[in-house]
C-alpha cells in the first residue's frame, strides 16, 4: 500500500510540474513577423568584408532569393568570387546529430548550397528589423535588401 501511495504522489507531482512549465514557453521578443514575398530579391552583405576575410574562409557577398525557393549565392572563397545555385526554406527546423543524440535548431531562413560535389553549406539566418528595414542576419554577418 505504501508503494502505490508513493507512486501515485510522484505521478501527480510530475504532472503538476509539467503543466506549470508548459505555460512558461514564450516567443522570442526579438522575432519579426514577415512573409515569404518580403524576402524575395537580392540581399547584399552589409558587414565589412575585410573583417570577414580574417575570420573565416567562405564569405557570402550576395544572396538572390527567388520566389520558387531557389537561390543564387555569390561567394568569395580561396579562389575568388563565384556564383553557386542553392535553395532556401522559411522557418525550417534543423536536426544536427545522430538518432540517439541530436540538437534541434530553428531559423527564420535556412540557405543551402553546394560548394562542390562533396561540400554542402547550410546557413541559418534570422530576420531582424533595424531602422524599420528588414535585415537577414547570421552569427557574424548581416544582409540588407537591395
Amino acid at each position: 500500500m505504501k508503494r502505490s501511495t508513493i507512486l501515485f504522489m510522484l505521478t501527480v507531482l510530475m504532472l503538476l510540474t509539467a503543466c506549470k512549465f508548459e505555460g512558461k514557453i514564450v516567443q522570442n521578443p526579438d522575432s519579426v513577423e514577415f512573409t515569404g514575398s518580403e524576402l524575395f530579391g537580392r540581399w547584399i552583405l552589409t558587414s565589412n568584408i575585410e573583417d570577414s576575410e580574417n575570420s573565416k574562409k567562405l564569405i557570402i557577398r550576395k544572396i538572390d532569393l527567388k520566389d520558387d525557393f531557389s537561390a543564387e549565392i555569390e561567394i568569395l572563397d580561396g579562389i575568388g568570387y563565384k556564383t553557386v545555385p542553392g535553395n532556401w526554406k522559411i522557418k525550417e527546423k534543423q536536426k544536427i546529430g545522430a538518432k540517439s543524440f541530436n540538437i534541434s535548431l530553428k531559423s527564420d531562413v535556412v540557405l543551402t548550397f553546394d560548394l562542390d560535389a562533396t561540400h554542402r553549406e547550410i546557413v541559418s539566418l534570422s530576420v531582424k528589423e533595424v531602422n524599420n528595414k528588414k535585415m537577414l542576419t547570421s552569427q557574424k554577418d548581416s544582409f540588407e535588401k537591395e
